[in-house]
Order: C-alpha cells, then structure tokens, then sequence
C-alpha cells in the first residue's frame, strides 16, 4: 500500500490483486481482503482488478475425464459484496493454472487433452499417447456431447470444435487446444457476468 503514498493522482490507478492459483482465504465482513479493499477505496483508485485461477494442476489419466469446481467467479463475487463503493474487475487466467508446470522436458509424453468449460464447472479429458494428435477429433466430438455444450456457433473455439469433428482435418496439437480453450472459457465467463444486463451476479445463480 506504501507505494500509493507516492502516487499523485490514484484516481488514475488500476491495482491488480493477483492470487495466482489461491483464492483468498477470507471474504467475511472485516476480514483481511475487507480490509485491503477497504484500504483502496479509501485511497480512491480508480478500479481494482481481482485475478485468481482454481484451474486444476492435474490432469485426468488418459483415457479418462473428469471435473472440477471453478472457484474463481464464487469469491470474487463474495468479494464485490463487501464494498458496493469499489470499483471491481473480475479476472482469471483463462483456463489456466500459474502454479502448474510449464516448461518441456525433452523426451516428455505429449497426450492430447481438452477441457470445456460452463459456468461453474470445468470438464478435462486427456485420450492417446504421446504425440497421437489425431485423437483430437475424438475430443471435439466429446466436447460436442456434453449436455451444457454452448452450441457451435458459440465463440470461435466451438466452430472449430464443430469443424473438426465433422472433418477430421487441421485437427492441431496441444498448443492450438490450449489457444481453443482459453477462447471458449473466456467467451463462456463473459457470458455468464454480463447476465441481467451486467448487473452483480447472484451467488445463487453460481450453482
């Protein structure tokens, strides 16, 4: 907080909260991100910026899928009811974890995996071996089977989705599916926030 001692006009200032892969272990009434938020509206910044990512760091075994809770638009919605008069911003890391291992090691088994996402819950599925990109067709279909699926002219993830399950062609490699997800995952948080014309989202309506 020293630093917005020095800052001229915070009226201006953007302050990113950014929690990486942990969500706060509090969002009670003066509880200590109470008393963050609290701090930074007094100062009157301009917006704060809340970022978090409940993505899980593992995957299922290939063959195999299964879900999981995304926690992130739960607290932070926690979060905008503690203080009406801070500007929040909700953020995550697209349907990606921070905390998880990035870095390739030679010699590295690279098993398709695919995930989709509908508010509030992620669904993962690893298929193949290594390298057995074609498998990625399959995984578009799966996809496609999913009972909350958003339909293929949803966001440019789900045409392709779409295209390659009725293809099978330019099916793409891991790296593309990650690009796929992060499309899908942001186009569905974004619908799911701007429900009720923008307006605070209802807990309730979380799950």
């Amino acid at each position: 907080m020293n630093i917005l001692d020095a800052i001229s006009a915070p009226e201006n200032i953007l302050v990113i909260l950014d929690f990486g892969d942990k969500s706060p272990i509090s969002t009670i009434n003066g509880g200590t991100l109470d008393h963050i938020l609290s701090a930074l509206n007094n100062y009157e910044v301009h917006s704060t910026t809340l970022i978090s990512s409940s993505f899980p760091s593992q995957k299922p075994q290939s063959g195999s899928s299964s879900t999981a809770i995304c926690h992130d638009i739960v607290w932070q919605a926690e979060a905008k009811q503690l203080n009406d008069s801070t500007n929040l911003i909700y953020g995550d890391y697209a349907g990606t974890n921070p905390g998880a291992a990035v870095e390739y090691i030679q010699g590295m088994a690279v098993i398709p995996f695919a995930s989709y996402y509908t508010p509030n819950e992620w669904w993962l599925k690893r298929l193949g071996r290594d390298k057995e990109f074609e498998n990625y067709v399959q995984l578009a279909r799966d996809i496609r089977q999913l009972p909350d699926y958003h339909g293929d002219d949803f966001c440019w993830a789900t045409r392709e989705y779409g295209r390659i399950s009725q293809t099978s062609e330019r099916y793409g490699n891991n790296g593309v599916w990650n690009g796929l997800r992060a499309n899908q995952h942001i186009c569905a948080t974004l619908q799911f926030l701007q429900q009720d014309d923008g307006d605070n989202v209802s807990i309730d309506d979380i799950f």
